[in-house]
C-alpha cells in the first residue's frame, strides 16, 4: 500500500512539474522582445541606448520610460506612497529646439534664469543685451551634452550704470555654430523694462 501511494504521489508531482514547466513555457512564449530593428525618434533627437535598448514586442515598441522622460526634459520620478511612476513635463516660459527656460525672476539688475539645454558638446552661450548694447557674452558647460537635456541655472548682475535708463533688457540663450562658429538657435528672454 505504502509503494502505491508513493508511486501515485510521484505521478502527481511529475504532472504538476511538467504543467508548470507547460506554462512557463507558454508564459515565454507569449513574451518574447526582440531589439527594434528600427530607428526611434523622440522630439527630433534618435534613441539610442545600448545598456537599455529598444525591444519590439507583437507590433509595439517598448523604451525605458526614465529615458524618454529625461529625452523631453520631463522629471520621471517613483512616487512610493502612490507605488507608482509620475512624469511631469517642464513646461517651458521659452523654448526652441536647443533650450528650455523654466523660470525667470529678479528685477533691477540681479536676475535668475533656470531651464535646460541641449547643446552639441554641453557649452552653452549667452548674452545680456540692453537693445543695442551687448553687456555680458558669457559661456556655461552643461553636465551633458546632445541628445539629452541638461539643466541651467544662470545668476546674473549687471551693475546698476549699465542697466538701461528707458528700455528693454534680455538675455540670448545661444550656442557657436560647428560650422560657421556664429550663434545657432538663438532665444531671446525677456529680463525687464524700464
Amino acid at each position: 500500500m505504502f509503494k502505491k501511494s508513493k508511486t501515485i504521489a510521484a505521478l502527481a508531482l511529475a504532472a504538476l512539474m511538467i504543467a508548470g514547466v507547460q506554462q512557463t513555457a507558454e508564459a515565454a512564449a507569449r513574451y518574447v522582445l526582440t531589439l527594434a530593428g528600427y530607428e526611434i525618434r523622440v522630439d527630433g533627437i534618435p534613441y539610442a541606448d545600448k545598456d537599455l535598448p529598444a525591444l519590439s514586442y507583437n507590433g509595439s515598441t517598448y523604451v525605458p520610460l526614465r529615458k524618454i522622460g529625461e529625452l523631453l526634459g520631463d522629471k520621471v520620478a517613483w512616487n512610493t506612497a502612490a507605488k507608482r511612476v509620475e512624469i511631469t513635463p517642464d513646461i517651458p516660459l521659452y523654448a526652441n529646439p536647443a533650450f528650455r527656460v523654466t523660470s525667470v525672476t529678479g528685477k533691477d539688475g540681479k536676475y535668475v534664469i533656470s531651464g535646460q539645454g541641449r547643446i552639441f558638446e554641453a557649452v552653452m552661450s549667452y548674452r545680456v543685451i540692453d537693445g543695442t548694447r551687448v553687456l555680458l557674452d558669457k559661456n556655461l558647460t552643461l553636465s551633458s551634452g546632445a541628445p539629452s537635456w541638461a539643466s541651467f541655472r544662470i545668476e546674473l548682475t549687471v551693475p546698476k550704470e549699465q542697466l538701461p535708463k528707458d528700455g528693454t533688457l534680455h538675455i540670448e540663450l545661444y550656442e557657436v555654430s560647428m560650422k560657421d562658429g556664429k550663434p545657432a538657435n538663438v532665444l531671446p528672454v525677456f529680463l525687464q523694462t524700464w
